[in-house]
């Protein structure tokens, strides 16, 4: 496989602060490859030194000499005087040309005769070959897909690049990339600004790129869906996994578990020399002395390897439950016959719905459909136009969103003070090891809550809201503007926390682990399912199949009136029996998928790169092989159900 680039023994820094030493790396053609790594490690930063915007302080980084990059940077703003169709156009700039070639040779075709148009002809034939290679009946349906996929409509072609916003320019930028097709593209967070139905878009067609590609983001839905590695930046290099975002979490789990046990094995050492060395040293003798010395230089360095090693397994995974202090009853809230409407717009009539402890219910929608306003009205910060909201017994309500205001009252109490203020009867102990749950641990818990940065005082407001009287908890987008770390920790929180909860939230990944209901609101229809985000995508794709086929099949079938009962039971015997058929087949496909998704989640799957490229082909075509099937049994038991 070609290599596109190859990153050797790279270092960079801004001034004192390092941020690459020794990076090595390499990209090879056709990798779809995830970015990862905390703020201000150094993905953007990478980004620049592979496009030459930065140049390494030492090092060096090889190029396949035909490779093109392209690069989106984080919130890219497209410049042009252009149209946009005009922009889009300009990116198959040789195909039209070779368009007006083909007409000139046809028109010249039509005119002449003999050895001229025989000539002609070969020449024509020659252009259309080079414009079929070169994606020339393609391109025009491409850009319609982009064009559409990014959420722009067909009048949006012919307005000037500058009249759209700066979201919109970015998602031009964006498509534009697309359309150019780069050996390697480089994304930097490219899901900013797209709704979930571009952000569907965008999956299918990053997972259908030709070619090779980085992207950084904290949409870890998206990181899973597209990526076939990870890479995540720490301690100044890059570590790499094979396999999606859920796949490196499991590995990442495995190797810092590895690495904690080196630590362990490092600290015993240590303390090993210092028994040595504190022996040598009372022991005073010239020779005890130069042996002492010597072996503090040894200490050192394997202190300072140790100092290194500790930071690089600062983060693992933590498991624990955190009941509410007051238990709630059984039904928790019932919203009755709801009704609310700003102006001339209704957000939802007679909305009904129950809420049981430990739901956790995930509010899904577009924007303005009323998610928020939900919650406010939840909280009695809002009151409906009509209908009533009835409470259980001991219902405590908790509101936690990124967007708040700051609800830290004492800025200058420590972390355990803030949390004694929440629940005082918790001892120091009990409180550290809270602390130590969100990441606050050590001396980080005398920490004043001035000192905090954004995303700490998010740890520390949930830790708060997760020890108090609150047993109803209200999340308005809670993983917004917080670093990865902050989110899986938020996850194993709110996963193993006793009470119950209502979110809002666009995070996919975030409702696929955490939510047990999805509550979809849109001004056409509201859907109150039971499961996660993927169980919800599932019942809309099936829901919307099963609707278009029965709507095509009452219109375009009607039963024969003269039909005698004993065909109609005839038919209704086979097409059981075809059913049935059917069923044992879908049955067998679906215990063979299941075999191989228990070898995928092995960690040795990937060890063997060619047994597992077949085992994903396989799992592909038998997972296609069940689609057909599945609707050949819709099919039929509609037609069943019409006999």
């Amino acid at each position: 496989m070609t290599m596109l680039l190859n990153a050797d023994h790279i270092c960079f820094g801004y001034g004192e602060h390092q941020i690459f030493n020794g990076l090595t790396f390499s990209i090879k053609e056709h990798q779809k490859l995830g970015l990862i790594g905390q703020n201000g490690s150094g993905k953007t930063t990478l980004f620049k030194l592979i496009t030459h915007e930065l140049s390494p302080d030492s090092g060096k980084i090889y190029y396949h000499t035909s490779s093109q990059i392209g690069y989106l940077k984080q919130e890219q703003i497209f410049n042009s005087d252009l149209t946009l169709q005009e922009v889009f156009l300009s990116y198959f700039q040789s195909l039209i040309e070779l368009e007006k070639e083909m007409h000139i040779l046809q028109e010249t075709i039509d005119c002449v005769d003999g050895k001229e148009q025989e000539t002609a002809v070969i020449k024509l034939g020659e252009l259309q070959e080079t414009y079929k290679n070169n994606g020339g009946y393609a391109y025009p349906s491409r850009i319609r897909g982009v064009v559409a996929g990014l959420g722009f409509n067909d009048d949006d072609l012919n307005r000037k690049i500058n009249t759209f916003s700066s979201g919109q320019r970015t998602r031009i930028a964006l498509g534009s990339l697309l359309l150019q097709e780069p050996d390697l593209l480089l994304l930097d967070e490219p899901t900013n600004y797209l709704d979930i139905q571009s952000l569907n878009w965008l999956e299918n067609y990053l997972k259908n790129y030709p070619n090779a590609f980085i992207v950084i983001s904290h949409d870890r839905y998206l990181l899973d869906s597209v990526c076939t590695s990870i890479s995540e930046i720490q301690n100044e290099k890059l570590i790499h996994f094979e396999g999606n975002y859920t796949s490196y979490l499991d590995k990442k789990k495995k190797h810092d578990q590895a690495e904690q046990k080196k630590i362990e094995q490092v600290q015993k050492e240590i303390d090993r020399e210092e028994a040595i060395i504190s022996k040598l040293r009372g022991n005073f003798t010239t020779k005890n002395t130069k042996r002492a010395k010597s072996r503090e230089k040894k200490l050192d360095k394997i202190k300072n390897d140790y100092s290194n090693m500790r930071s690089f397994s600062e983060n693992f995974d933590f498991h624990f439950s955190l009941s509410p202090s007051v238990r709630s009853s059984d039904d928790v809230l019932k919203i009755k016959h709801l009704s609310k409407s700003f102006d001339q717009l209704s957000l939802y009539s007679d909305l009904n719905i129950d809420v049981f402890r430990g739901d956790r219910i995930g509010i899904i929608g577009p924007n303005g459909t009323g998610k928020s306003t939900l919650l406010k009205i939840i909280k009695r910060e809002l009151l409906p136009d009509s209908g009533r909201l009835v409470f259980g017994e001991n219902v405590h309500i908790g509101y936690y969103s990124q967007e708040a205001d700051d609800t830290l009252s004492n800025h200058s109490e420590t972390l355990i003070d803030a949390l004694r203020t929440v629940n005082i009867k918790l001892s120091d102990g009990e409180i550290r090891n809270i602390l130590a749950q969100f990441m606050f641990r050590n001396d980080a818990v005398f920490k004043t809550v001035t000192e905090l940065s954004g995303g700490e005082k998010s740890r520390l407001r949930l830790a708060m809201l997760m020890i108090s009287q609150a047993n109803l908890l209200l999340l308005d987008e809670p993983t917004n503007h917080i670093d990865m770390d902050t989110k899986e920790i938020l996850e194993n929180a709110l996963m193993n926390y006793e009470g119950t909860i209502i979110t809002v939230s666009h995070d996919r990944y975030f409702l696929n682990k955490v939510a047990t209901r999805i509550l979809s609101i849109s001004p056409s229809h509201i859907f109150d399912l039971p499961g996660n985000y993927d169980d919800y995508l599932m019942y809309r794709t099936t829901h919307q199949h099963m609707q278009e086929k029965k709507s095509s099949r009452i219109h375009s079938e009607k039963q024969q009136d003269n039909k005698n009962q004993h065909a109609i039971q005839k038919q209704i015997r086979n097409q059981k029996k075809e059913l049935q058929k059917l069923e044992n087949q879908i049955d067998i496909l679906s215990e063979q998928i299941k075999q191989i998704e228990l070898e995928m989640n092995q960690p040795q799957f990937y060890n063997n790169q060619e047994t597992a490229d077949q085992k994903i082909a396989d799992y592909s075509q038998l997972k296609e092989k069940i689609s057909e099937l599945t609707e050949q049994w819709e099919d039929l038991a509609i037609k069943l159900d019409r006999i």
